[in-house]
């Protein structure tokens, strides 16, 4: 199977805009005749969350979250097998036909950020200010709201390729913003090949 041609870690604490920039560059590929696949390491965290609402009985949305629930399964999960998020990623990356991977929710960098550096994934950082970002996560209907994470001090340490300043409110800014960085990012990407 032919590894993806474009490898895009996207990094930045809760509510900044992670999975909309996912959107956007998913978006921008499509629309160049290129497939995009969008691989998230918690995949297997959002499996077990949903099994504790189901018990619970309380009917959630696939990818809502409960921060402090996906945080402690992970940290449990961890501490049965380190490797167990990182290899259920790897697998799925490796099945993936698309040209351009995606993976917007790293927030380890012991164990899963040394495999995605080895699998040559390229990061870019989204910045927003704490007003926004809170703003955003109350609006978005997740089950318990952290503006901030023990997490997002890892992410800091993690080098970045790119950044991108998504603090305003207007989305069509930040599609315009999206659109420079695509071009920018194929260019460079088509000059190696």
């Amino acid at each position: 199977m032919p590894e993806p041609k474009i490898k895009l870690c996207i990094i930045a604490p809760a509510g900044s805009g992670k999975s909309t920039v996912a959107r956007l560059i998913s978006e921008r590929a499509q629309e160049r005749g290129l497939s995009c696949a969008v691989i998230k390491l918690a995949e297997p965290l959002y499996d077990i969350q949903a099994k504790f609402y189901d018990t619970a009985r309380i009917s959630i949305g696939r990818y809502q979250q409960n921060h402090r629930l996906l945080e402690s399964i992970a940290d449990h999960l961890r501490s049965i097998d380190k490797w167990s998020l990182a290899n259920h990623f790897k697998e799925r990356y490796l099945a993936t036909e698309a040209d351009i991977v995606i993976n917007d929710d790293l927030r380890d960098l012991d164990i899963d950020w040394p495999v995605l550096q080895e699998l040559g994934f390229s990061v870019l950082y989204v910045e927003a200010s704490e007003i926004i970002r809170h703003t955003r996560l109350q609006g978005r209907g997740d089950l318990e709201v952290s503006a901030t994470s023990k997490l997002d001090a890892i992410i800091k340490r993690i080098p970045v390729n790119f950044t991108i300043d998504n603090s305003s409110e207007s989305l069509e800014e930040l599609i315009e913003t999206v659109d420079e960085l695509f071009d920018t990012y194929l260019s460079a990407y088509e000059c190696l090949s």
